[in-house]
């Protein structure tokens, strides 16, 4: 009677080593033992083409994963089976697997079938695997390309009497292999990759939240950043990683913008939107920031790579009650010229001072102005008022605008 072979999947386990992480995918180096030629188990989305090993000789061959009928008798090579051979049953060792050879004490069996055999129910490894030449067996270092694991930076900000920065590494791992005990870096930036990812494998998330890891020292290397996280890290997918921490000055301002200057006739009431500065003196990854303020949320944005020693602008939204009153005096618009005189006014309802800025964009580079204040032309189209307005009170100022159409 023929007995069916039954298994089942088991986890992917990879023990030690180093795992650098880019966008998609990682480069892995670690430690892997030999048995029989063969080198297992290997990620699903390993990319064989980026296999480096070293102290083998030889070549070697990439075994695909999913049931294979010679990876399944290894686990039995050298074992004692029972199998069946016309209406007797037998029992002996297996003493090769291709051709398949059993020895029992009396005789050898030559070709056995493979369903012929009374395999015990195991768990088994389905995972990719290689076959090397030399040596046949012994530990040696490997180092690949593997996919569907990638990083993703998020902060957070809090408004006090400083700006408390705090960063995170969220890790997304569908590479259906664990790493555990690893160390860990990750690289911000772009690094050229052609060949095509394929689709992630569909696994349940868990969120993990690590303990807080000492303070994470970026190093530029040709063009982007590396970041070696302290520590050795069991790898799961959903992982949260701390790795940045500042203190830092900061503002809040409030902006307005003008636009289309040339049709405007009627009365405009804008609010102003808040803007918060700060000046990074590390590199900010590109990532999501959640804002918060007096036990409060403010605002969710998102900032682009940044380089060190750079400003940057953190938009809040509009300002509750803090508005900007522009009414148009005079207004001319023919076919040679034309000519705008505004009148603007800034209501402060605030208990405090506040510094508000005024974008003017012009229609054309060319446009000559009068004005009661000073202002800062941008670029060939974009004029800042920067405007100072106390506590409960109000500031107006006109500006004149012309311009002769050519």
């Amino acid at each position: 009677m023929k007995r069916v072979v039954s298994f089942a999947l088991v986890s992917v386990l990879a023990v030690a080593g180093q795992v650098t992480i880019y966008n998609g995918f990682a480069s892995v180096e670690e430690s892997k033992e030999i048995h029989h030629h063969i080198i297992a188990p290997l990620p699903k989305s390993i990319d064989p083409r980026s296999i480096v090993i070293d102290n083998a000789r030889g070549s070697y061959r990439f075994i695909p994963g999913g049931f294979d009928k010679r990876a399944f008798l290894r686990h039995f090579l050298g074992k004692e089976v029972e199998f069946d051979r016309g209406k007797k049953s037998f029992r002996g060792k297996i003493v090769s697997i291709d051709p398949l050879i059993i020895q029992t004490p009396k005789r050898v069996f030559f070709d056995v079938d493979f369903y012929a055999i009374h395999f015990p129910k195991v768990s088994i490894q389905t995972a990719p695997s290689l076959y090397v030449d030399e040596p046949s067996n012994g530990t040696v270092t490997m180092r690949y390309i593997t996919n569907n694991i990638r990083w993703s930076a998020h902060y957070t900000a809090t408004l006090g009497a400083q700006l408390d920065l705090r960063g995170t590494i969220k890790i997304d791992d569908k590479s259906g292999y664990r790493y555990t005990n690893v160390k860990l870096a990750v690289v911000a930036g772009d690094v050229r990759k052609s060949t095509p990812r394929p689709r992630p494998i569909r696994m349940m998330a868990k969120a993990v939240m690590m303990e807080a890891a000492a303070p994470v020292a970026p190093r530029a290397v040709q063009g982007v950043y590396r970041y070696d996280i302290p520590g050795r890290w069991d790898l799961k997918d959903g992982t949260f990683i701390p790795f940045l921490t500042l203190h830092l000055p900061y503002t809040m301002e409030y902006r307005a913008d003008l636009y289309n200057l040339q049709y405007s006739r009627a009365t405009q009431n804008l609010k102003f939107r808040r803007i918060v500065t700060f000046r990074t003196p590390k590199p900010l990854p590109a990532g999501s920031l959640y804002i918060y303020g007096e036990e409060t949320f403010l605002g969710q944005t998102h900032i682009a790579d940044t380089a060190p020693d750079t400003n940057v602008h953190l938009d809040l939204g509009r300002d509750f009650d803090l508005k900007l009153h522009a009414v148009t005096k005079e207004y001319e618009n023919s076919k040679t010229f034309f000519r705008s005189h505004m009148r603007y006014t800034v209501k402060n309802p605030k208990s405090k001072d506040v510094r508000v800025q005024i974008f003017v964009h012009l229609p054309w580079p060319d446009t000559r102005m009068s004005s009661e204040r000073n202002y800062r032309k941008i670029d060939a189209s974009t004029i800042l008022f920067t405007i100072s307005v106390p506590a409960k009170s109000s500031r107006t100022f006109e500006v004149t605008y012309n311009y002769h159409k050519k």
